[in-house]
């Protein structure tokens, strides 16, 4: 890949994040609403619904979701745009070894059992990313101590961290009323690691791409 493609490539999951919020707060608005916490509600709640409440045929109290394919294919986009991202992110790192071809092979085995979070597999699939995506995050981690930025480290730190506790609280319903809320919240730090990743990434064409 020549440098001028791989600079393009770098900057894709910044380009499909944005194309995907834009498409999935589109799709929102044909939700008939109805949430875990609210099944009578009329509409999409920030604070009430899950991302993928959007994806669902039926909403909690039985009407047909509207919001479904836009949703759906807003989801594909993310999907497509984190496939990207753990292709390029070990290119954050200067040397090539088995942590950095775990981090992306691990990341894109994780993000390909994310795409079927539409399905009717949804809580399997919510696991298997976890587990891939874990995979890919320890070895990152263990790079990211020879990288002298406090600042992204701690974003990345944090970025994982919450999506950790999105996780525990799906699979254990604990603190579930407010789990909608943090998973907004956790998406936007993730998202301010992607895109600062993708800056700062580098020579992550040839061995990585």
């Amino acid at each position: 890949m020549n440098p001028s493609k791989a600079t393009f490539f770098q900057y894709t999951p910044i380009v499909g994040l944005i194309i995907y919020v834009l498409v999935y707060s589109y799709a929102i608005t044909f939700y008939p609403g109805g949430s875990f916490n609210y099944p009578d509600a009329t509409s999409y709640s920030f604070t009430h619904n899950l991302v993928c409440d959007a994806m669902d045929a039926y909403t909690p109290n039985g009407a047909l979701n509207n919001a479904r394919p836009l949703a759906v294919s807003a989801h594909i986009i993310l999907s497509i745009t984190m496939i990207c991202f753990f292709i390029i992110v070990p290119g954050i790192f200067t040397k090539r070894n088995t942590n950095t071809s775990l981090i992306k092979y691990c990341g894109v085995l994780s993000i390909t059992a994310f795409i079927f979070l539409y399905t009717s597999y949804h809580d399997t699939m919510v696991i298997i990313t976890a587990i891939f995506g874990t995979m890919a995050m320890i070895p990152f981690f263990l790079e990211l101590r020879s990288l002298k930025n406090k600042k992204y480290t701690l974003i990345a730190y944090i970025g994982f961290t919450s999506s950790f506790i999105v996780f525990l609280s799906f699979v254990s319903d604990v603190g579930r009323y407010y789990l909608p809320f943090v998973q907004k919240i956790s998406f936007i730090i993730d998202a301010v690691w992607i895109v600062w990743s993708c800056f700062i990434v580098k020579k992550f064409f040839g061995s990585i791409v």
